[in-house]
């Protein structure tokens, strides 16, 4: 097939319909040729999210506006917003040097109600005791971090 042909057949092709509700794959081809399947809705939602990243960046003001205010409602020393595996990690710190089950419930319904809130920004919410022998570097990198609630990291003293 000549490539005048091959451009007339696919310049009558209809144009792809992608829904926001559909679960059906779509195949997606980056630039660098990686092949990887996503639904209908997922690429859908990455449309709309690149078309308006103004709102994406307000949403995501909001976002860290809201883990402010729920920090302060709660017993929360630090609260870090950190990149990782592909979605946003929430480390909150707490007093002490154990882990703290009674909040486990909040730490849940907190993360249940950003993700209904906050769609765009899929978010996991983890705890960490506040001690000084807890090494934040091996969790995230607080360099990198947002962070949202607390005094901030004090640098290193220099000697």
């Amino acid at each position: 097939m000549s490539l005048a042909a091959n451009e007339t057949e696919l310049s009558s092709r209809r144009p792809l319909v992608i829904t926001f509700t559909s679960q059906e794959k779509v195949e997606v081809v980056s630039s660098d040729n990686h092949r990887f399947y996503v639904t209908m809705q997922e690429a859908a939602q990455s449309c709309a999210a690149g078309t308006n990243q103004s709102l994406w960046v307000d949403q995501f003001k909001e976002f860290l506006a809201d883990l402010n205010k729920w920090c302060g409602n709660h017993d929360v020393v630090n609260c870090y917003v950190a990149w990782g595996e592909g979605h946003l990690k929430v480390f909150i710190t707490v007093p002490g040097d154990e882990y703290r089950f009674d909040l486990d419930n909040d730490l849940t319904d907190l993360e249940i109600r950003l993700s209904q809130v906050y769609p765009d920004h899929r978010a996991t919410v983890l705890q960490l005791p506040a001690d000084p022998s807890t090494d934040l570097a091996s969790f995230f990198s607080p360099e990198k971090a947002i962070q949202t609630y607390g005094k901030p990291l004090s640098a290193p003293v220099q000697g």
